[in-house]
């Protein structure tokens, strides 16, 4: 009876780690995601009171919307501007916007691979990535 006993508590022990690791297994990877036909690039520095603001004001709405949802939100953070943005610390496939964007926050927004936003500064959100993210996912 003992070694039953045993062998019970030792397969409880084990039953934590099996569960943990399920989900890792079972759950498609977030990295999925970016298949997205749309996918938002946001360059952010925390030195920067614009991508402070930023957050404050408009990342919670669109972390809460349908457009979210649809689309591939990618954050490229720095620790200042110029490494934010810093084309080498980019994906490969926006480096070549590189030379339009000079400040920060700045946005790139691709559609099955082409651009429909390219723009930076907080007052470019509400004119102009808002809308083309808006279109791009309807």
């Amino acid at each position: 009876m003992n070694l039953n006993r045993r062998a019970f508590v030792r397969g409880l022990a084990v039953l934590p780690v099996a569960t943990l690791a399920t989900p890792a297994f079972a759950a498609p990877k977030k990295a999925d995601q970016y298949q997205a036909p749309v996918v938002v690039y946001h360059f952010v520095s925390p030195d920067s009171e614009d991508c402070h603001r930023w957050d404050l004001r408009y990342l919670p709405r669109f972390l809460n919307s349908g457009e979210y949802r649809r689309s591939a939100y990618r954050r490229i953070e720095g620790k200042t501007v110029e490494e934010a943005l810093d084309p080498s610390n980019w994906p490969h496939e926006v480096r070549t916007y590189a030379p339009t964007l000079r400040e920060a926050p700045a946005f790139i927004v691709l559609n099955q691979g082409r651009p429909v936003a390219v723009a930076a500064g907080e007052e470019a959100w509400p004119k102009v990535v808002w809308p083309a993210i808006q279109r791009a996912t309807a």
